[in-house]
């Protein structure tokens, strides 16, 4: 065997186990996910897991996420894939167009394909498919509430025509790429985008409040009309920054206004948590806690967005541990305030 055939066997060796070592990081990847062991380890979101512990860019994140939570959908291809006989890169063109129907006839077309001849025939597949979504003209959509115990995660129910729901995973889709957040998370950032328009407030506003009930006997604190309860962890948020109304007494702020904005005009008003490009739903958080003795003072404020502000707290409230630093800015004339204001 000559020199050049011994490094080719090498290096299609090298592929080889590089392209497992991929499909295996794919099903892991996907446990953590499914479980949220990312929390465990720090990290508020699994993006910035993915970003900051793993060195993913956005686009594989990205991919890495939409294929992870198919899986469980498509339990043949999960199988391939864990099995090493698929490699991710056609796994992720497949989860594009294939249902629990249709899995078996992608599977076949992927093995039999070339990997630039699949991205051809998922683009056919999705170009027929929005063709048909254009045809329809029947649209129909009826929300309906689920209300689980307290103090857990809630879920909301929509029922949606073939159409509808086809427009939304369209553009949920392209709206998660882009803002570099999940699902729950670019709906609200939408819904609050159009409430700023429909009620014309200026950048010193929130276009909504959130109202938190709080027990004057028991001090725990409930929200919405069924008062569900809230997490230690989301009660403990809501104290750093919120504004608490009682009968008969004048408004109180746990921070004064004026230093809520300045520290959102020093932190650029974006999360300062390492890794993080949020700027919307932020919150003022006390780096040492009021009850360990810390105050209002800029130095000892910083702001985070909401998602990393209770992570933070789930931990205890320690924020040696999320490693974030504070980026001091110069205040201009015409900053705005954060977008989300608690009251109760």
């Amino acid at each position: 065997m000559s020199i050049a055939e011994s490094i080719h066997e090498r290096l299609l060796a090298a592929i080889t186990a590089m392209r497992n070592a991929e499909s295996r990081a794919v099903t892991l990847f996907a446990d953590v996910l499914k479980g949220k062991l990312y929390r465990e380890l720090g990290f508020a979101s699994i993006h910035l897991y993915a970003e900051e512990a793993l060195g993913f860019s956005r686009s594989k994140t990205y991919e890495f996420i939409r294929l992870a939570e198919a899986l469980d959908d498509l339990p043949k291809l999960k199988d391939q894939i864990e099995s090493g006989n698929l490699p991710w890169t056609k796994a992720r063109e497949v989860v594009k167009v294939a249902t629990p129907e249709t899995e078996q006839e992608w599977l076949v077309l992927a093995k039999n394909k070339s990997r630039r001849d699949l991205e051809k025939e998922v683009v056919k597949s999705r170009a027929r498919r929005d063709a048909n979504r254009q045809a329809s003209q029947t649209e129909l959509i009826e929300p309906e509430c689920e209300v689980p115990a307290a103090a857990t995660a809630q879920s909301l129910t929509l029922r949606l025509s073939p159409l509808a729901k086809a427009r939304l995973e369209a553009m949920l889709e392209k709206l998660m790429k882009k803002h570099h957040c999940d699902r729950v998370r670019v709906l609200l950032m939408a819904l609050e985008s159009l409430l700023a328009e429909s009620t014309r407030v200026d950048s010193s506003g929130s276009p909504y409040q959130v109202i938190v009930h709080k027990c004057p006997s028991c001090e725990t604190k409930s929200t919405g009309q069924q008062r569900r309860g809230l997490s230690a962890a989301e009660s403990a948020q809501i104290d750093c920054d919120s504004s608490l109304l009682e009968a008969g007494q004048r408004n109180k702020t746990s921070i004064p206004p004026t230093r809520r904005r300045a520290v959102l005009i020093r932190d650029g008003h974006r999360c300062q948590t390492k890794g993080c490009r949020s700027t919307s739903f932020l919150e003022v958080h006390h780096i040492k806690p009021r009850i360990r003795g810390g105050d209002n003072r800029e130095a000892n404020l910083i702001t985070l967005c909401s998602s990393c502000h209770r992570h933070l707290h789930e931990r205890g409230g320690l924020l040696a541990a999320m490693e974030i630093p504070i980026r001091a800015k110069a205040a201009g004339p015409h900053d705005s305030v954060g977008k989300r204001r608690w009251r109760w």
